[in-house]
C-alpha cells in the first residue's frame, strides 16, 4: 500500500478507532512558545528534517490531519522519527500517481508537522496524526536512503492588519458556512472551530484544510507569502462552490 493520504470528510481522511484493532500509540507534542504577534510558534526545528512526499494533499500550518502510510521506506521514517524528536517535513508529490517520489517529483514548499498519534494496523500500514506547526522551504537534499532528508528554511508568512483582511477573513467564513450547510458530509463541529477563530492565517488554513480544490490550488496557498493573498484566493476557490 502507498500513502495515499486523505482529508476529511469531503477528502475522505482516514481516521481509526483504536478499539477496532490497530494498536495506538500516544505521542506527547512538540514544545511551543508564544511568539511577538501571540501565535504559538514550535521550537528547536532543526535544519535538517526527514521528507515525506504525500499522494494528493496538501498539509497547513496549525491543523491537524489524519494520515495513513504503507510504503516501507516511510514506515522507516515515522518509526525513527516517532523515537526521536517527532517532527517531521511533509511535501506534496506533484504527481499523485507516482509510487516513489524523488527529490525533482515534489514541491518545494512544504510544513512541518509534529506526530501526535500513531496507530499501527494489522495489515502492517500506519495511521498517523499530524498537526501541522510551520511553512517552510526545500533548500537540498542530504540523503535519498532509506528515505529522504532534505536542509530546509522557515518561510513565516506574513500577516497583514486592516479593513481589507478583515474583510476577507469575514468573506470566508461566510462562504465556508454556506458549503457546509449545503455538504452534510463535512460535520457542523469543523464549522463551529473555522466561526470562532480570529486569525485571519489560521482561517485560511483551516478553511483550505476542508474544502475541496486541486492540488495545484492547495499549494498555490501554502506558497504564498502573504496571508492577505491566500485569503483572496481561498475566497475565489470558495465562491465557486456557492
Amino acid at each position: 500500500m502507498t500513502e495515499e493520504e486523505k482529508r476529511h470528510s469531503d477528502k475522505q481522511a482516514v481516521e481509526e478507532d483504536p478499539s477496532s484493532g490497530p494498536a495506538q500509540v500516544d505521542v506527547k507534542s512538540t514544545s511551543e512558545q508564544v511568539g511577538s504577534d501571540g501565535r504559538s510558534e514550535p521550537q528547536h526545528i532543526p535544519e535538517v528534517l526527514p521528507i515525506l512526499p504525500l499522494r494528493g494533499v496538501v498539509v497547513y500550518p496549525h491543523t491537524p490531519l489524519p494520515l495513513t502510510i504503507g510504503q516501507p521506506r516511510s514506515i522507516k521514517l515515522v518509526d525513527d522519527v516517532v523515537a526521536q524528536d517527532r517532527l517531521i517535513g511533509l511535501v506534496a508529490s506533484k504527481d499523485p500517481e507516482l509510487e516513489v517520489p524523488g527529490p525533482q517529483d515534489v514541491y518545494r514548499y512544504g510544513t512541518v508537522a509534529a506526530i501526535h498519534r500513531l496507530f499501527r494496523a494489522p495489515d502492517g500500514t500506519i495511521r498517523l496524526i499530524v498537526q501541522g506547526l510551520a511553512r517552510f522551504e526545500l533548500k537540498d537534499f542530504v540523503a535519498l536512503e532509506p528515505y529522504l532528508k532534505a536542509r530546509i528554511e522557515l518561510r513565516p508568512e506574513s500577516v497583514e492588519q486592516g479593513v481589507e483582511i478583515e474583510a476577507q477573513m469575514r468573506a470566508a467564513k461566510d462562504q465556508f458556512q454556506r458549503i457546509v450547510e449545503m455538504a452534510p458530509s463535512i460535520p457542523r463541529e469543523i464549522l463551529g472551530s473555522v466561526l470562532v477563530l480570529d486569525d485571519p492565517l489560521e482561517v485560511a488554513y483551516t478553511i483550505a484544510n476542508y474544502q475541496r480544490m486541486d492540488l495545484e490550488e492547495a499549494e498555490a496557498i501554502l506558497e504564498e507569502d502573504s496571508t492577505l493573498a491566500k485569503l483572496k484566493r481561498l475566497n475565489t476557490i470558495l465562491s465557486r462552490e456557492v
